[in-house]
């Protein structure tokens, strides 16, 4: 029995290296497909005609209120005015920086006196 199983293991050994003589591994040459600007690495997807722009027309829909002026005021009256306003606090936010920014300083001060020890 266990010569069968010696036998089986030399003739699988056997079978791969023979299978990859017959198939050479052929590497990816990265540097090669970067360099050529024809190469597939640039702009795949619209080198093989599937570019998802060009069915965007297909599923493009046009409503009806939107066609005239009346429909797109009549569409602006309905938005909420608080969705219009904006609340952005920039005191906050200049304070933060000039934090950030001082204590930057701060410490580029501390490194150059230790260095001028």
């Amino acid at each position: 029995m266990g010569q069968h199983i010696n036998l089986y293991l030399v003739l699988r050994k056997l079978m791969k290296s023979k299978k990859q003589e017959e198939e050479p591994e052929l590497k990816r040459d990265i540097i090669e497909e970067y360099h050529n600007f024809a190469s597939r690495v640039y702009a795949a997807i619209a080198r093989e005609g599937l570019s998802i722009d060009k069915l965007s027309n297909k599923y493009e829909v046009q409503p009806i209120s939107l066609t005239t002026y009346q429909g797109v005021h009549d569409l602006a009256m309905t938005i909420k005015p608080s969705l219009l306003e904006t609340n952005v606090q920039v005191e906050k936010l200049i304070t933060r920086i000039e934090k950030s920014y001082t204590r930057l300083v701060c410490s580029c001060c501390e490194i150059s006196r230790l260095n001028s020890f």
